[in-house]
């Protein structure tokens, strides 16, 4: 096989294994925001909150949305609550604060990092500095770059 078609194989598959991780990252990220919407439930639940349904919904998906997602999510959800009894949306704000915390350095770390093949503390450190280096774009992208730089690198050391 001559180098040419050597080169253009090898670019290839790197760019297959870059859209598979690319994939794997959003499809980490969903899994995410269903486990918060889940335990946004189980919280709602316990505090017999009325449209724990729908809040969880709101919560979960709004998750998918890098930085004003968990913020939109938690003033919708506040707004919902605050009708049924004012301070049961003091008790939705907190829950979604300590959501958000769950997400950014428990689950985020944890199932971002076992799936792209990163540890979760290399996931936490990329994402801070992705979002201090490019605001809102470096957190969304900081973590899937990160991993096919890391592909990159176990390439060029095998060879």
């Amino acid at each position: 096989m001559t180098e040419k078609k050597r080169f253009g194989r090898d670019i290839a598959d790197y760019i297959k294994e870059a859209v598979y991780i690319l994939q794997t990252y959003f499809t980490g990220r969903l899994k995410i925001s269903f486990l918060l919407g889940v335990v946004c439930y189980i919280v709602l639940y316990l505090l017999e909150i009325r449209l724990k349904g729908l809040l969880s919904i709101i919560v979960a998906v709004a998750n998918l949305l890098p930085y004003l997602g968990p913020v939109i999510g938690m003033i919708l959800s506040a707004l919902i609550v605050v009708f049924q009894e004012p301070i049961l949306a003091v008790w939705v704000t907190l829950l979604n604060l300590g959501l958000q915390l769950l997400d950014s350095f428990v689950f985020s770390p944890v199932i971002l990092g076992k799936s792209l093949g990163l540890p979760p503390l290399i996931v936490l450190a990329v994402a801070l500095i992705g979002g201090a280096f490019f605001n809102i774009w470096g957190v969304v992208f900081a973590v899937p770059v990160a991993a096919i730089i890391n592909l990159l690198l176990k390439k060029a050391t095998k060879k």
